[in-house]
C-alpha cells in the first residue's frame, strides 16, 4: 500500500492543497511562496503516521485526505469546538473505509491535565518509565531523544507502561491507524537536523526532580550517526565473526560430503576464488575489514590436484557466504563515501569501526564537528537516507538546500534517486530551490492561494 495523494483544506483557514503523487517516480516536489504552509503539510502528515493524535488538534487545518493505491481513504475531520464550563475540546472525525460511511469519532482534549486528577503523583511516572527524568512538577525528559515531555505528551505517548486511568480521559490509538502506519512509515527530515538532544548525567540523584541536575546539550548530528554507524559496523562484524566460526566447525563435514574433485571446472573455480578476493578488497577499502585481513594470491589450478581443488571449492563458498554478511551495509558505506567524496573540496570520508572519520588531503583527521555547515547536512540528510529509512518508507524533507552549494543542490535530485533504489523510499519534499529542481519541473506541486494564484 503506497500514498497517492494528500489533501488538506482550511490550512491557517485560507489555503486548500492537494498533493498527487505519480504512480511511476520516486519524488515529489512541494513548491510556494512563503507562509503557503509547504512545511505545515510536512508536519500535518508527520503527525498523522507518527506522533500522538492529540497533537493534531492544535495544528491549523479542517480536512484532511490521505488517498492510498488500492482505493481506500484515510480522512481527519475537525468540527467546531464544544465548550462548557468544564471541558474545552476538539473533535476529529477519523475514517478509514473506501466509501467513509463509517467512522471513528475520536475527542482531543485542549485543556490542560491537571496532575491531581491523576490517581497516583506524578513523582512515580519515572519509577514505571525508567527513561524519563521529571524536571518540575508536569515536565519530562526523555534521556534517550532529549525531548522535553508535558504530562498529556507522557500520558499519551506511555499509556501502556502506566497504570489506567479511569478518570482522565486521552485518546488512543485505533488500531486501524496503527496498521496503517506500520504499514506506511513516513519519517520526516525537517530543517532542525543539524544538532541532536544529548543528556550526560552526573550520577543518578535522589532529589525530587533529579534531571535539574543532567546536563543537557546539543550533540551534533554527525556525531552522533557516526556512533550509530560504529555501532552498526560492530554489530554485523560480530555476525560475521559468528557465521565464521560456525562454517569452520562444519568445514570437515562438508568438506567430506562435496561431490568428487573431478566435478570442479577450473574456469568457474578460478572466477569464484578472484571474486572473493575482490570482495575482501572492497569490504577492506569500505573500512570493514582490517588490512591484514587483505586476501591471498590466488595459485595457478593447474598445478593442483583433483582433490585439493575440492577444498578449494569448500573454502570458496564459505568465503563468500561470510562476506554476504556484508552486502546490505557495504552497499550503504560505499553510496554514503562516493557522493559525499565527490562533494567535499580537499576532504575524505572514511568509515571504520569508530564510525565516521574525516581526513584531509595532507593526511591529517578532522574532529567531525570542524566541517562547514553544508557538509554537515550532507552528511546528515545521506546517512539519514541509507541507514534510517524502512523500506517503502515515505520520506518528508523539508528545506534540502540549506546550507548547500549551488552545484550541491543540482545534484540532489540524482543522490535521491540513487538512494531510493538503495533504501526502497519515495520523497516529498519542500523547497524554494530551483537548482533543486533542476530540470525536474514534472515531479513539483504548486500550492496556491486561495484565488489559484
Amino acid at each position: 500500500m503506497k500514498i497517492q495523494r494528500i489533501f488538506v483544506s482550511g490550512l491557517f483557514d485560507r489555503f486548500t492543497h492537494d498533493i498527487i503523487f505519480k504512480p511511476d517516480e520516486q519524488i515529489t516536489i512541494m513548491i510556494g511562496p512563503n507562509g503557503f504552509g509547504k512545511t505545515m503539510v510536512l508536519r500535518i502528515a508527520n503527525a498523522l503516521f507518527n506522533e500522538p493524535l492529540r497533537r493534531l488538534a492544535g495544528m491549523p487545518f479542517n480536512q484532511v485526505l490521505v488517498d492510498f493505491d488500492n482505493g481506500s481513504i484515510l480522512r481527519v475531520e475537525r468540527n467546531q469546538k464544544e465548550k462548557s464550563e468544564e471541558k474545552s475540546r476538539t473533535r476529529l472525525a477519523l475514517a478509514f473505509k473506501e466509501s467513509l460511511t463509517s467512522k471513528e469519532e475520536i475527542f482531543l482534549a485542549d485543556r490542560k491535565i491537571n496532575p491531581r486528577d491523576l490517581p497516583y503523583p506524578t513523582g512515580v511516572i519515572e519509577d514505571y518509565i525508567p527513561m524519563l527524568d521529571q524536571i518540575g512538577p508536569s515536565e519530562w525528559r526523555n534521556r534517550r531523544t532529549g525531548e522535553l515531555l508535558d504530562l498529556e505528551d507522557v500520558l499519551d505517548r506511555f499509556a501502556d507502561d502506566l497504570p489506567r486511568i479511569e478518570s482522565v480521559e486521552m485518546p488512543t490509538t485505533p488500531d486501524w491507524l496503527k496498521a496503517i502506519r506500520h504499514a506506511i512509515p513516513v519519517r520526516l527530515i525537517d530543517t532542525e537536523r543539524l544538532t541532536h538532544p544529548h543528556i550526560s548525567h552526573q550520577g543518578r540523584l535522589k532529589s525530587q526532580y533529579r534531571a535539574r541536575h543532567s546536563e543537557h546539550i546539543m550533540q551534533r548530528t554527525v556525531r552522533r550517526y557516526s556512533e550509530e554507524l560504529a555501532e552498526r559496523v560492530q554489530a554485523t562484524l560480530s555476525e560475521y565473526g559468528s557465521q565464521a566460526q560456525a562454517l569452520d566447525r562444519t568445514f570437515p563435514v562438508r568438506l567430506v560430503d562435496e561431490p568428487p574433485a573431478s566435478d570442479y571446472r577450473l574456469d568457474s573455480l578460478r572466477a569464484e576464488l578472484d571474486s572473493v578476493e575482490k570482495r575482501r578488497a572492497q569490504l577492506v577499502e569500505a573500512g570493514l575489514l582490517a588490512q591484514e585481513l587483505e586476501g591471498w594470491e590466488v595459485p595457478r589450478l593447474e598445478d593442483i590436484d583433483e582433490s585439493r581443488r575440492g577444498v578449494l571449492a569448500v573454502f570458496a563458498r564459505d568465503a563468500r557466504t561470510k562476506l554476504s554478511i556484508f552486502d546490505d551495509l557495504y552497499m550503504r558505506i560505499d553510496a554514503l563515501k562516493r557522493i559525499s567524496n565527490t562533494r567535499f573540496l580537499h576532504k575524505n570520508v572514511s568509515v571504520g569501526r569508530d564510525g565516521l572519520s574525516i581526513y584531509t588531503d595532507e593526511g591529517s583527521e578532522l574532529e567531525l564537528e570542524m566541517l562547514s555547515s553544508g557538509e554537515q547536512h550532507e552528511l546528515a540528510i545521506l546517512y539519514e537516507l541509507l541507514f534510517r529509512v524502512s523500506d517503502n518508507s515515505l520520506i518528508l524533507i523539508d528545506e534540502p538546500e540549506l546550507s548547500l552549494h549551488v552545484a550541491w543542490q543540482e545534484k540532489f535530485l540524482d543522490d535521491l534517486d540513487e538512494m531510493s533504489k538503495i533504501s526502497k523510499f519515495r520523497v516529498l519534499l519542500a523547497t524554494h530551490s530551483p537548482q533543486i529542481i533542476c530540470d525536474r519541473w514534472d515531479l513539483t506541486v504548486e500550492l496556491k492561494g486561495p484565488n489559484g494564484q
